[in-house]
């Protein structure tokens, strides 16, 4: 087992947490060898594909309506909370 310090505290980091730091540290790896290294692609995005793209952003909108519009009490409290406490914050 490993320890990570954190912030004071000792930790003791298990075998599947070491396993996905190292997957984590390869994904960015492997991901900013591409964009460090391109190549030239020889290619086209076709109608479809950017109908599918304007498909994804709409989608997008819409889900992030949806989970407001179901956790619209519990995002107006934290909002409340967190307005409170910056005007608390001012008088001190």
């Amino acid at each position: 087992m490993e320890i990570l310090h954190h912030r004071g505290h000792m930790r003791f980091l298990h075998v599947g947490e070491r396993f996905m730091r190292i997957v984590l540290v390869l994904f960015f790896l492997s991901v900013s060898f591409l964009f460090f290294f391109p190549q030239d692609v020889y290619a086209y995005i076709d109608p479809g594909t950017g109908s599918y793209f304007i498909q994804l952003v709409v989608a997008t909108l819409l889900g992030i309506l949806y989970f407001l519009k179901v956790n619209w009490k519990r995002f107006k409290s934290y909002l409340r909370m967190v307005i409170e406490s910056k005007k608390n914050g001012d008088r001190e």
